[in-house]
């Protein structure tokens, strides 16, 4: 479970109007969910759902925002390298297309997405740790070396510690992957745009044994002002997603309203209802979806509890 330990801010966040938009709304709307991969979750039995939590009040409409990515070259990438220290040349490239610089020292790997997506990692030693700093510690490491590395994001609104497994195994029981152990903290710097939770959006580092970094992951976004969207109500967006987990035919995959993290379940206990900003890749925008959280169960297995992520296009068409 994530533990929320402090409110931080690293920056601030400039935005403006995109050229020539004049902040006016679209009459086409990008899907927000196109081109996400979706379980196969249609003509499954039917799902139990009970609302323990009150629906956000509804408002009229939300800005959507373009990601502005910076230009990704080898020059940027270089920097950033350097930036991080990584000396020499990236990775060289066979016939495929760039997508990617990839940075080796030693053990560590530094990935340089032309999308903005920066990651770095390395062998983690799977060996239990014996000296892991505190949760408040993780956090003090992971602010420090962010700024350091002047990778830390712009807006954070929360900084939350949950921990990070090891060696996973399948349970025979449940026929589940599991952690067998915690290897470190994960260390979760998010943020928010209007005081609207960007989903994903921040950046993610994972400490180890005696504060080592064993992974960091951000992005080098900006935003922009772009159109307003209408919303669809909060319980207009409950509706579509119980539509979702009872529906016999498969979704439109180029009109996909809902998607689920999880379907082998029989009764749903939806404990939170938010409204969020989601990066949408196909289309370069932050658009708004209404995030349902709860706990699953399944009727066969009564004595376990999973937790339940649904994500519900927001947009009024």
């Amino acid at each position: 479970m994530k533990n929320k330990m402090a409110v931080f801010v690293c920056g601030v966040l400039v935005i403006g109007c995109v050229a020539g938009s004049a902040c006016s709304k679209l009459d086409d709307i990008p899907y927000v969910f196109k081109g996400v991969v979706q379980l196969d979750t249609y003509n499954l039995p039917p799902v139990d759902i009970i609302l323990k939590t009150d629906l956000p009040e509804s408002i009229p409409t939300i800005v959507a925002y373009k990601i502005v990515r910076p230009k990704i070259d080898d020059k940027y990438a270089s920097n950033i390298a350097k930036q991080l220290g990584f000396t020499g040349n990236s990775v060289p490239l066979g016939n495929e297309e760039r997508i990617v610089y990839t940075y080796v020292s030693g053990e560590q790997i530094l990935e340089v997405w032309l999308n903005g997506y920066i990651l770095l990692y390395g062998n983690i030693d799977l060996k239990i740790p014996t000296n892991l700093p505190s949760d408040e510690e993780c956090v003090a490491i992971a602010t420090k070396w962010l700024k350091d590395n002047n990778m830390c994001p712009d807006n954070v609104v929360s900084i939350t510690t949950s921990p990070r497994g090891g060696v996973q195994f399948l349970n025979s029981e449940t026929g589940r992957l599991e952690d067998s152990y915690r290897i470190g903290t994960e260390v979760t710097f998010s943020i928010a745009i209007d005081d609207v939770a960007v989903e994903s959006g921040g950046a993610t580092v994972v400490i180890g044994d005696n504060g080592t970094i064993l992974r960091m992951e951000t992005h080098k976004y900006s935003y922009e002002k772009a159109f307003d969207v209408s919303l669809i109500e909060a319980s207009k967006a409950l509706k579509i997603m119980e539509d979702r987990l009872t529906s016999p035919t498969p979704p439109d995959p180029e009109n996909i309203e809902c998607i689920v993290n999880m379907r082998s379940f029989s009764n749903l206990e939806i404990t939170g209802v938010a409204l969020n900003y989601q990066y949408s890749t196909s289309n370069g925008y932050l658009l708004p979806i209404y995030v349902f959280t709860g706990d699953a169960y399944d009727e066969n297995v009564p004595d376990k509890m999973y937790g339940f992520v649904g994500k519900v296009d927001a947009t009024s068409r």
